[in-house]
């Protein structure tokens, strides 16, 4: 057996799977019924001055490095269920790609200070993170987003027929992933019959 190639050298692509991609099949009929509000430059700017920040000068809401996306403060989906809230400037706060892949749909503050490994609170100072904290908090006090979401229970007949359809949909990428394996095996064995020799 031959040693293990460094990862800082070379990584393999990910695997794929069918079935591994149900939870993207789950946002994706959430985030397709979700409401979403463009804001208007003059919110924008609002919005980034509750945080302490300016169109200028804006960086992570969670730790203070450069941002690449907007994250939803209050997750729109947890448990795979659409919680009702929404994109709207108001529930919205530019991250970066770290802390945006890492809180996920976890609550913000307890996820900030006492969250995985790549949370800010293992990444960056406590002083800073006390800050960032405070920001937060500003933002929620002025915007209220805990407030802006709607009640999903109004909706029952509709998301359960959202649900039934998305289960299907998921079964039947489970049966594609079974006949998936089933031909990977066989290229499996004509490969090493060609190759490895």
């Amino acid at each position: 057996m031959g040693k293990k190639v460094d990862k800082r050298i070379f990584k393999m692509p990910d695997k794929y799977s069918v079935s591994g991609r149900s939870s993207t099949i789950t946002a994706a009929v959430w985030k397709s019924i979700m409401p979403y509000k463009n804001p208007t430059i003059d919110q924008v700017e609002e919005n980034l001055k509750a945080l302490g920040m300016s169109t200028e000068h804006s960086y992570c809401a969670y730790c203070g490095d450069k941002w690449t996306s907007w994250d939803h403060l209050f997750s729109v989906v947890v448990d795979s269920v659409y919680t009702g809230f929404f994109t709207d400037i108001f529930n919205l706060v530019p991250a970066c790609s770290t802390c945006n892949s890492s809180k996920g749909n976890s609550e913000w503050r307890e996820w900030m200070t006492n969250g995985s490994e790549k949370s800010p609170r293992y990444r960056i100072t406590a002083s800073k993170l006390s800050k960032l904290v405070e920001n937060l908090d500003a933002f929620e006090l002025k915007f209220k987003p805990s407030e802006r979401s709607i009640d999903v229970l109004e909706f029952d007949k509709e998301i359960a027929s959202l649900i039934s359809k998305k289960e299907g949909i998921i079964a039947q990428m489970n049966d594609i992933q079974k006949d998936c394996n089933e031909v990977q095996d066989k290229f499996r064995k004509a490969y090493k019959a060609r190759f490895e020799l």
